[in-house]
């Protein structure tokens, strides 16, 4: 039964506002939302085609046709029913599946909020929180864009997300296993008076440099641009202060000029704020890794040499 039948509703010309689709009512799918996501039709032929059910006078297997033949007239996204590859879907049932997976994502990012509320701590990228602080916010990968990627190379929202769900006596163990390979988690400051034993730890905090083994400078002066250099061998891409392997810049002491070490922003942040009281970088000020190789050279010299180096290296490209 064509679609268009349905347009013999007789109403008031201001009703023809178009309207999304709020039911699929044949397919039986339970889903509001199975036309695609900008779908319109005219609100009559909605309208109609649920009184034809309810009277009787359409079959199931009719309605399903007409909200098919719907689909295909207004489908949002080009390609989704020619198929644009053999991933792709090829008719009105692929494209019910995109949407399964779809809805799929939200449902799981809702079961995945729930489910946080059974464990004591998050840990995210960068922070330690406990489970119920607003600021942690956790998610499943984003969905693809287009509803069409869900055909393509498996569901996004299969994968797990940046983040750790822990019990309080599961910490410190997770603390010890990852430190070496993400460096070390900040605690919330909104949550760290909550988690038990942060407050000693934090006021216990050493840099991470700390830990590693010392190195012998040889037969290298303290105050030689050569000496300057093996801090970052030493350092191995590793920030001084929390240990993550991150993009590293060179931090000096503003007093008397001389180099400490390479640290990563975030703590560079830290470091320079006048409100970043903690032990921690308090520490580093103390004891870092110019002081721990026994490395003393002045900031503007070690620039000056850079410097050097780059026009250096210019030349020889320019002769080259």
């Amino acid at each position: 039964m064509p679609y268009d039948q349905f347009y013999d509703l007789v109403v008031g010309e201001t009703t023809h506002e178009k309207v999304r689709v709020i039911v699929d009512y044949a397919t039986g799918k339970g889903r509001s939302k199975a036309l695609g996501r900008d779908a319109f039709i005219e609100l009559p032929v909605v309208v109609q085609l649920l009184q034809a059910l309810k009277e009787g006078t359409v079959s199931a297997a009719e309605a399903s046709g007409v909200l098919e033949e719907l689909a295909r007239e207004v489908a949002p996204e080009p390609g989704l029913f020619d198929g644009c590859c053999s991933s792709c879907a090829h008719g009105y049932e692929g494209y019910l599946r995109a949407w399964d997976d779809f809805d799929r994502y939200f449902a799981n990012q809702e079961l995945l909020e729930q489910s946080r509320m059974d464990y004591d701590i998050v840990v995210t990228k960068n922070r330690i929180h406990a489970a119920d602080c607003g600021a942690a916010r956790i998610h499943l990968p984003s969905p693809p864009s287009r509803l069409a990627d869900y055909t393509h190379g498996g569901y996004l929202g299969d994968r797990p997300g940046p983040y750790v769900l822990l019990m309080f006596g599961e910490l410190d163990g997770w603390i010890i296993r990852n430190t070496a390979k993400s460096g070390r988690r900040k605690f919330c400051k909104l949550c760290i008076a909550r988690v038990p034993g942060a407050l000693a730890r934090e006021a216990n905090a050493t840099p991470a440099c700390w830990e590693w083994p010392g190195q012998s400078l040889g037969n290298l002066e303290p105050d030689s641009y050569e000496a300057f250099k093996t801090i970052a061998t030493w350092q191995d891409g590793r920030c001084a202060v929390c240990g993550v392997y991150a993009d590293l810049v060179l931090d000096h002491n503003h007093g008397n000029g001389l180099v400490r070490g390479w640290i990563c922003r975030s703590c560079n942040s830290r470091e320079g704020s006048p409100h970043d009281n903690s032990e921690v970088m308090k520490n580093f000020r103390t004891r870092n890794p110019a002081s721990i190789l026994g490395i003393r050279i002045s900031f503007f010299l070690v620039k000056d040499h850079q410097l050097r180096e780059s026009k250096k290296i210019h030349r020889n490209r320019e002769d080259s």
